[in-house]
């Protein structure tokens, strides 16, 4: 199973999962605009052909609630026009399932999958969230 796996935000952690530590890719993109976000996730689907995509649920702060959803809408689009599923993960779930703390700190994350930034080692966690969960 493939996964792809998306922190949203200004700046976003792209990364591509085909199994346990077994990443395609990983990529710490720079959102300039909702069209090139677009065009970005169609080239990922169409490279990768993921069977799944996993993003945050944003659950703080009224300004990253309206900025996430938009980016979700898009890749929920995206995940509908290819017939991929998307799956919203809950970011404390996912820390308290992968690290065993669901209030776990950015460092903590990123020392546990030994990678900077912590965008993609949030996108790693949420991968491995699934793997786990299933």
């Amino acid at each position: 199973m493939i996964l792809l796996s998306i922190d949203l935000g200004k700046t976003m952690g792209i990364v591509v999962n085909a199994g346990k530590d077994n990443y395609l890719h990983m990529e710490d993109y720079k959102f300039t605009s909702y069209w090139e976000f677009d065009h970005k996730l169609k080239d990922l689907v169409v490279t990768y052909k993921p069977d799944l995509i996993l993003i945050p649920y944003p659950t703080r702060f009224y300004n990253v609630i309206i900025a996430h959803a938009k980016l979700m809408g898009i890749v929920c689009l995206v995940g509908d026009k290819k017939e991929i599923p998307v799956v919203e993960v809950n970011d404390s779930q996912a820390k308290k399932v992968v690290l065993g703390n669901g209030r776990a700190k950015k460092e903590d994350i990123m020392n546990y999958f030994k990678v900077e930034p912590e965008h993609i080692a949030d996108a790693m966690m949420f991968c491995e969230w699934y793997l786990k969960s299933v």
